[in-house]
């Protein structure tokens, strides 16, 4: 019993450190890759035979859109917690 203690305080740590890397600030990092996927699209309309400008907009979509993505998982998660919670509450 006290290793799975251990494992599992272990496993802890790591994700922590999985989520502050990954998806703390999310608001901050979706906004910000919106901005630099602006940027290159703005790029890619004034040189439209620059194919690796095309590929640099590509690669900013995917990334905007995982950011995005997992945004929107947050808040729905959030949204879910919060209802129970009061759904909690109100039952008592």
């Amino acid at each position: 019993m006290d290793c799975l203690s251990f494992k599992i305080r272990q496993l802890k740590s790591l994700l922590k450190d999985f989520n502050k890397e990954f998806y703390s600030d999310i608001h901050n990092r979706v906004l910000k890759a919106k901005e630099e996927l602006d940027q290159l699209q703005i790029q890619c309309l004034s040189s439209p035979s620059d194919s690796v400008l095309h590929g640099l907009e590509k690669d900013g979509l995917m990334k905007y859109v995982e950011l995005a993505t997992a945004e929107e998982a947050f808040v729905r998660q959030k949204s879910r917690v919060k209802w129970l919670v009061t759904t909690l509450i109100f039952c008592q």
